[in-house]
């Protein structure tokens, strides 16, 4: 069930899914703000708490055409989930989003390797938050580029 649904805005006119961005973040705060964010740059925001709402809201109100996955460190080694967890959140989120772009919002350090799979699995771009900060600027370039790009490929 979604979280929250922000401001609705017809689709007449516009590229199925470019201004409509899909939040999954666990932190409802860190949601709300990177919301705002993104709806002052003409999205409409739809956000989620977790993997399982976001396929479900792709399947009732898709096409997003950029997808937020913010994670939250774990309280020690063994809470924090494992690269391998990630790899396989943005492989289903890209099985049913397919063109979606989608940006990975860590807090925690990931190894090359894992960046590389996050890559080959689908995410275009990081947003690194590992001092519990997501800075502002950068998410709304990181946003901005990823709009972008799904206007060129589709």
């Amino acid at each position: 069930m979604l979280h929250q649904m922000r401001r609705e805005k017809s689709l007449y006119g516009q590229q199925a899914g470019v201004d409509r961005l899909l939040l999954i973040h666990p932190d409802t705060d860190a949601c709300s703000r990177l919301a705002l964010d993104a709806e002052h740059l003409g999205f409409t925001v739809f956000d989620v708490l977790s993997v399982a709402e976001a396929l479900e809201a792709i399947r009732i109100n898709g096409p997003f055409g950029v997808i937020v996955l913010g994670t939250v460190a774990g309280t020690n080694d063994k809470t924090a989930p494992t690269g391998a967890t990630y790899v396989n959140m943005v492989r289903s989120l890209k099985r049913q989003a397919g063109q979606a772009e989608i940006i990975f919002i860590t807090q925690q350090s990931l190894d090359m390797n894992t960046c590389c799979d996050l890559m080959r699995s689908g995410v275009s771009s990081f947003v690194d938050a590992r001092n519990g900060r997501i800075d502002d600027s950068l998410f709304i370039d990181r946003i901005t580029r990823a709009r972008q790009q799904f206007q060129q490929i589709t």
